[in-house]
């Protein structure tokens, strides 16, 4: 099965009939409405920001999982150096065989070890497969070491819009600011990385997750929010 996202950027999916349901590579097959969605979410803050910045030569991504973030960065992009990490090795096996080229690094690690490490690159994307407001404070050591190195731009996913109005208040009292939207919850993450970082929000696709993308935020004025439907997911990605 051969995947396009944006009528472009192709992702080869061979026959997959693993059984391990905590692989991503058997989450993606069996929940490939959702993914489609998300994917388009992706696309809309990448191509913001190429519209925002000239170059994006260097990329780190975590949580690679089945390689359509990898797709759309390297069609977008065309970054001299691009590594790759998963956990999963179905997921690091398959992005290897799409053949992205020689600047594409692709390999088997934990990302929360990972991200302590020492990163330099234009672009850090962590799109995770499971993060909130809440379960910020785990990942804090490593997104402080990420927002340290002064990246051009870090995309972050926050998988929770779907059960939002159950966490409502959680989620305040984890970002230290008030919300009662999807777009506010979003905002507010601008707020704390604001606060916490100087990088605000430049653009957000949202639906069941979000992709964020943040940059300094000096450079930023109003962030593009954009609420995606699942027709939408369904033109992001052509089977």
């Amino acid at each position: 099965m051969k995947l396009t996202v944006d009528y472009q950027y192709g992702i080869e999916f061979a026959d997959y009939d693993g059984e391990d349901k905590t692989s991503f590579m058997w989450w993606t097959v069996n929940h490939l409405a959702s993914v489609r969605v998300h994917v388009a979410a992706q696309l809309h803050v990448y191509k913001a920001l190429a519209r925002h910045t000239d170059s994006i030569d260097y990329v780190t991504e975590f949580f690679g999982g089945c390689g359509f973030g990898t797709a759309m960065v390297q069609g977008i992009f065309h970054p001299e150096e691009h590594n790759v990490i998963d956990l999963d090795q179905a997921c690091v096996d398959h992005i290897a065989a799409q053949g992205f080229g020689a600047g594409v690094s692709v390999g088997q690690g934990d990302a929360k070890q990972a991200m302590l490490r020492p990163v330099k690159s234009d672009l850090i994307v962590c799109d995770f497969f499971s993060f909130t407001a809440h379960q910020m404070k785990d990942w804090r050591p490593q997104l402080d070491n990420l927002f340290k190195s002064s990246p051009k731009a870090i995309q972050i996913t926050d998988t929770s819009l779907a059960r939002l109005h159950l966490q409502r208040e959680r989620y305040a009292t984890a970002l230290g600011h008030e919300f009662g939207t999807a777009e506010e919850y979003l905002l507010a993450y601008s707020e704390r990385f604001r606060e916490d970082y100087g990088y605000s929000l430049l653009a957000a696709g949202h639906r069941e997750f979000a992709a964020m993308m943040f940059v300094p935020s000096d450079e930023v004025a109003s962030p593009n929010i954009k609420h995606l439907s699942v027709v939408e997911g369904n033109e992001a990605v052509q089977a």
